[in-house]
C-alpha cells in the first residue's frame, strides 16, 4: 500500500519537482559565477558546470588551497581542498565549491570573503624577481 501512494504521488509531482529543483541550483550556480567573475582574482579559473552542485576551481599558481582553507575557515568561507578528488597526483592549487545548500547572497559573500583571502595571499608572496634574486 505505501509504494502505491509514492509512486501516485511521485508520478503526480516528480516532473515539477525537478524542475523547481534545477531552476533553483541553476540560479544559485549562476550567483557563484557572477560573484567569482565580479572579485577579478587573477589567474584563477572556474567550470561552468551544466548540472551538479559544484563548480571547480583553479587557484593562481603557487596557492596550496589546503592552507587557504584553513584561513577561510576562520571566515566562516568553506570548500573543499582539490587535492581529495585525486588518487595519485595531487594539486594543490585546486578547490571544489558547493552551490547547494546556500542562498544566493550568502554564495556573494561567501566568494567575495574567499576572494579577499586569495588576494591578500597573492599580495604577500615574493614576486619572482624576488624569489630569483633570494636564490
Amino acid at each position: 500500500m505505501n509504494q502505491m501512494i509514492v509512486h501516485r504521488v511521485a508520478r503526480s509531482s516528480f516532473d515539477s519537482a525537478v524542475a523547481a529543483a534545477r531552476a533553483k541550483y541553476q540560479k544559485r550556480r549562476d550567483a557563484m559565477i557572477a560573484a567569482l567573475e565580479t572579485c577579478g582574482v587573477p589567474d584563477m579559473s572556474w567550470t561552468r558546470p551544466d548540472g551538479g552542485f559544484f563548480l571547480w576551481g583553479a587557484l593562481p599558481e603557487g596557492i596550496d588551497s589546503a592552507r587557504l582553507l584553513e584561513k577561510a575557515m576562520a571566515a566562516n568561507v568553506a570548500f573543499v581542498p582539490g587535492e581529495a578528488f585525486y588518487p595519485h597526483r595531487r594539486p594543490r592549487s585546486t578547490l571544489r565549491l558547493s552551490f547547494s545548500l546556500t542562498c544566493e547572497a550568502q554564495i556573494h559573500e561567501g566568494i567575495a570573503r574567499l576572494c579577499d583571502l586569495l588576494e591578500a595571499d597573492i599580495r604577500q608572496r615574493p614576486s619572482r624577481a624576488e624569489a630569483l634574486a633570494g636564490l
